[in-house]
């Protein structure tokens, strides 16, 4: 069967979207890993006050770290769906 050309068009501006999609996604997830490691990096060189929880620990101290972390993978694991 021939389709249509705009048809094609259309499907080939989609090829390219699912691309472009793609590698934000990726780039999504190694944004995650490269804020884990540093949000990481922060918990275990420097001497923080004592806390209750490491959750408090977190949300006192490194919530800026964490928040990009978790919101990256959130977007990044949208994008492959």
């Amino acid at each position: 069967k021939v389709y249509p050309q705009s048809l094609r068009a259309q499907c080939a501006k989609l090829e390219r979207l699912h691309i472009a999609l793609g590698l934000l996604s990726v780039t999504s997830e190694l944004i995650v890993v490269l804020w884990a490691a540093v949000a990481v990096n922060q918990l275990t060189e420097r001497a923080y006050d004592p806390a209750l929880s490491v959750w408090d620990l977190i949300h006192r101290d490194c919530d800026l770290a964490w928040s990009a972390v978790n919101s990256h993978y959130i977007l990044g694991i949208i994008g492959f769906t």
